[in-house]
This record gives structure tokens, C-alpha cells and sequence, in this order.
């Protein structure tokens, strides 16, 4: 547990005074870095089009992972299928190929903030994770 020593001249005698910092976990999505501070994984990147971020789906690495083949990835734990591929889940890093790929949209990069399935979403007519 980290602990900060405070000591001050303008009291009669110094006094050692320690306080004990309790730090919040990282949130998935985010590395310990640098001295464990928490840091979003993808936020090295200003670009609001680059769909290739690096991203991590747990709290507890020190590393971010690459974009995943056939996936984007915004940062943080936000990643998707592209058109063609479907994901199990939002917990889930792999990326399947759809059996009908037509029948697969994946997920399309929202740049107004909307909300999307990172699972991706079928073809009108199609249903289920396969499409």
C-alpha cells in the first residue's frame, strides 16, 4: 500500500504523519503503467478515424494488445467484428468468419457516439451469432 510522509517546520517539534492512498483498480480497458497508474489502452492515438487502436479486455495486464485480424478496435475494451465476421461475445477477442458472409454486417465504426452490438449484427433476414 503506497504512503505519503508529510513533515512540517512550522510546528514546535516535527512530526511524521502517514497517511495510507488507496488507488482505484483499473478499469477494463486500461493497463497499469507507469508506476500503476491506470491508462486507457488506444489513447496514444488522436485520430477519430483510426479503427486500429491497441485494447485489452481485462483490468489486471501491463500490456495492451494489437487490433485483432478482421475486427477494429476503438481503444479501451471497444472492439468489433468487421462486415463478414461475427464475435461470441463482448468478452471474447476472437473474431469468427461468418458460414454466409453476406448475411454478416460486423460492426461499423460510429463516429456520433451511437450505440452499436460489438458483436456485430446480421443481414435483415438473418439471426443469431452465425448469421
Amino acid at each position: 500500500t503506497p504512503t505519503l510522509s508529510l513533515q512540517t517546520s512550522s510546528l514546535p517539534t516535527t512530526k511524521l504523519t502517514k497517511f495510507t492512498i488507496q488507488l482505484r483498480p483499473c478499469h477494463t480497458g486500461e493497463i497499469f503503467k507507469d508506476n500503476q497508474i491506470c491508462h486507457k489502452c488506444g489513447s496514444e492515438s488522436s485520430n477519430p478515424f483510426d479503427h486500429s487502436l491497441k485494447y485489452t479486455l481485462t483490468n489486471t495486464t501491463t500490456d495492451c494488445s494489437p487490433c485483432p485480424n478482421n475486427a477494429y478496435c476503438w481503444g479501451g475494451s471497444s472492439i468489433g467484428p468487421q462486415s463478414g465476421y461475427w464475435r461470441s461475445s463482448i468478452t471474447s477477442a476472437t473474431i469468427y468468419q461468418c458460414p454466409y458472409k453476406p448475411a454478416c454486417k460486423g460492426v461499423e465504426p460510429l463516429l456520433d457516439g451511437g450505440e452499436q452490438d460489438l458483436r456485430g449484427v446480421c443481414e435483415e433476414g438473418y439471426e443469431g451469432n452465425l448469421c
